[in-house]
């Protein structure tokens, strides 16, 4: 899934969210921590590039089937939080209670602290951090680093 992160600081062009796992399709690799992030997280120029991945936390796994484009080059500069998040926007037909969709949000850095899903009305929660991201305000030039 190709994205494109919107401009503005809206919170809700900073989520995104990979198709859901098909019948019979294989659950993607478990995330336990930040060693497994350099074969997750890729970055070429401003395109982030987030492969599949599952986190399992409070009973259930989340998932996220597919890998994610994300176009960032629209981004304000400055720092951001690659977090794991639950996503409840959607309606989740899997037929298994305990597993559920799980999207990318990007966290940008406030100056008193790193702002939360959780923070705005965007129907997900956070689940875990996968990386961060540095971004140039005066170039599109972005670096990522893992936890």
């Amino acid at each position: 899934m190709s994205y494109v992160a919107g401009a503005g600081g809206s919170a809700w062009h900073r989520l995104f969210a990979a198709p859901p796992l098909r019948a019979g399709e294989a659950l993607p690799p478990l995330w336990l921590d930040a060693a497994r992030a350099p074969r997750l997280l890729s970055l070429s120029g401003t395109v982030l590039q987030v492969g599949p991945f599952r986190v399992e936390r409070w009973g259930q796994t989340f998932v996220s089937a597919a890998t994610l484009l994300i176009e960032l080059g629209a981004l304000a500069g400055g720092r951001y939080r690659i977090v794991a998040a639950h996503d409840f926007r959607v309606e989740d037909r899997d037929p298994d209670l305990d597993r559920a969709r799980a999207a990318v949000f990007l966290a940008h850095r406030t100056p008193a602290r790193w702002e939360e899903a959780e923070d705005r009305p965007l129907e997900c929660r956070s689940l875990a951090v996968l990386g961060e991201l540095e971004l140039s305000a005066h170039a599109p030039r972005a670096v990522l680093r893992t936890p």
